[in-house]
């Protein structure tokens, strides 16, 4: 079906037989056409429904089309307008193009030129509602993109070859106490610590030259002078001619790693023995790296694996226990 013939038409004219022979001609051509006889009726119409086209004439018995214009204008309704009139002042014409008339016809008009006219605005009409659509879902999925990137703790900026921020995400301006907005321009210098700048912008120019990842850890450090060891990706996005348009930026806080990674190592460490271990020949303690002396269980439960359960062997219980056994009986040795 033609998307025109879905377009509601209102002649607001006060010649019956002129707003016949119009009611017919767009009938005829399938549009859907509602008719208003005075300005009073047009008001009342257009307040109840928000058509895409008005036919109106300029002179309404004692009234002005041109006040039908003005509550239009002041609603902002998304409304087109053909003046028809059959007085021949040229101002009246400029004034009609100044308060938005889509078009100014004078009759009689030839019935072809006045459908052609209607389709052209119509169309129009029908073009502006399909921009109007895709640019709402583009809207639509900027914000559904935003919301995902600013949910997300990792830090996110993305910078053009002259190294300005081009996108920020939530996480990464709250880095420095400000809005995703206000970092838009601002130069990668002022982003990164001086002890990496120098080093990073000789990483970044070969990312500008061509395609590829650069991963780099360092500490960061707060205005407040606490610092947090940080890692960064550097990633070159191309364009459809294969050339560098963009780098992405992403980081992660890896304070947490770090530790677990130190605390491992040093149980690692603790946990290995190597080397001689000095025993008393007698008591059997043992002897730390310190000087201090150990007892045996104590010291290999601080420095190995080892888990010790405790029991007693048959000769030490003939020792500590006599009463227990028989002189004839036979202990193992």
């Amino acid at each position: 079906m033609n998307p025109l013939l879905n377009s509601t038409i209102l002649i607001v004219e006060d010649d019956p037989r002129m707003s016949d022979s119009l009611r017919y001609l767009l009938d005829y051509h399938g549009y859907n056409v509602q008719v208003g006889s005075n300005l009073f009726d047009a008001l009342l119409m257009i307040q109840d429904f928000e058509y895409d086209l008005i036919i109106l004439d300029i002179k309404l018995e004692d009234q002005s089309g041109f006040a039908l214009m003005d509550y239009i204008a002041v609603k902002k309704l998304n409304t087109q307008i053909i003046i028809i009139t059959g007085e021949s002042l040229e101002s009246n014409a400029i004034t009609a193009i100044k308060k938005g008339a889509a078009d100014y016809l004078k009759k009689p008009f030839d019935p072809d030129f006045f459908i052609e006219s209607v389709n052209k605005i119509l169309n129009r009409v029908i073009c502006y509602r399909e921009k109007e659509k895709f640019y709402s879902l583009i809207k639509s999925s900027r914000e559904k993109f935003r919301n995902v990137v600013d949910s997300q703790k990792d830090y996110l900026c993305r910078l053009n070859t002259n190294y300005e921020i081009t996108f920020v995400n939530r996480a990464f301006a709250n880095l420095y106490r400000k809005k995703p907005k206000e970092m838009i321009g601002c130069d990668y210098k002022s982003l990164f610590h001086k002890r990496i700048r120098h080093g990073l912008f000789d990483k970044l120019t070969k990312l500008c030259s061509s395609s590829g990842t650069i991963q780099i850890d360092f500490k960061f450090v707060f205005k407040n002078r606490r610092s947090r060891f940080q890692q960064w990706q550097f990633q070159s996005i191309l364009d459809e001619q294969g050339k560098v348009s963009e780098i992405q930026c992403t980081g992660r806080n890896i304070n947490e790693e770090r530790k677990t990674k130190n605390n491992n190592t040093e149980v690692n460490q603790s946990k290995s023995l190597s080397g001689i271990i000095v025993i008393c020949s007698s008591c059997k303690m043992i002897r730390d790296d310190k000087g201090n002396w150990n007892q045996f269980e104590q010291f290999f439960m601080e420095h190995s694996e080892v888990k010790f359960s405790h029991s007693i062997c048959p000769r030490c219980v003939t020792k500590l226990y006599p009463e227990l056994y028989n002189d004839d009986e036979k202990l193992p040795v």
